[in-house]
């Protein structure tokens, strides 16, 4: 099935595709549509989820990305940003269709995971059978810090805690090739308030692959697009359109 997708400001020159997080869709970029109106914005659903069908799977879903950047961004290129599943997506497109990307941000991304945290991840997924899919929801947007915008992820987090999809997610990340011969631009990005698991993954995405810069957020989480949408969108444009990052952001070194 065709991936699902929004386009706004298509007047713009240059193309940003966001890509949302695992269980989530394009509604978590709603508070981005107007502050990034300076780019051409495609924002699609990846398989399994919002308004795309199917089962979702790594390569397949870069596939189909790759594929929408090449027919409706500007030149065939764009810039990419990704948020944790989102952000293994764009990791995917940099290891096999770099020719269609400008620049590529991610932010609060595992990377490709061991088996045994895969493994781990799918054991979560069955112990959560034993909570009912609300209690789990609202413990996922109090923890994310975004009651603000509850009606906005509500729907999409309830999805979001199918054992059968956090399976699939977790034998994606598992599967991740990393691209250790990029040459893409790459910031890799983390929430200050992130987990310790979180905050390493970022060092290593860092550490193993080249042409890459990164930077803790001060005072946010996981999913900071909706806690300093501002924020956010000052941080994106500054690194698609100039390669440098935000001085609100604290740096980390190699």
């Amino acid at each position: 099935m065709a991936l699902y997708f929004e386009e706004h400001h298509g007047q713009q020159p240059q193309t940003l595709v966001l890509i949302h997080g695992g269980g989530l869709s394009s509604k978590q970029w709603k508070p981005q549509i107007e502050c990034l109106s300076d780019f051409h914005l495609l924002i699609p659903d990846l398989p399994e989820q919002g308004k795309t069908g199917g089962e979702f799977e790594l390569l397949d879903a870069a596939r189909q990305v790759a594929g929408l950047i090449e027919t409706h961004a500007h030149g065939g290129k764009a810039h990419v940003v990704g948020l944790s599943l989102g952000g293994a997506v764009v990791l995917a497109l940099l290891h096999s269709y770099p020719a269609h990307i400008d620049t590529a941000l991610v932010t609060g991304t595992s990377g490709k995971l061991s088996k045994t945290l895969g493994q781990v991840m799918v054991w979560s997924a069955s112990i959560s059978r034993l909570f009912s899919a609300k209690w789990l929801t609202n413990a996922s947007i109090k923890s994310f810090g975004i009651e603000h915008y509850r009606d906005l992820v509500y729907d999409d987090l309830l999805h979001a805690t199918d054992p059968g999809l956090n399976r699939r997610i977790a034998q994606a990340l598992v599967a991740l090739e990393l691209p250790l011969k990029n040459t893409i631009p790459l910031l890799v990005l983390v929430g200050e308030k992130e987990t310790s698991v979180a905050k390493q993954a970022a060092r290593k995405i860092f550490h193993d692959i080249p042409n890459a810069k990164a930077a803790i957020v001060p005072g946010v989480g996981h999913v900071w697009n909706l806690q300093k949408p501002d924020l956010f969108c000052e941080v994106v444009k500054m690194w698609a359109l100039q390669q440098k990052v935000s001085e609100k952001l604290q740096p980390m070194t190699r």
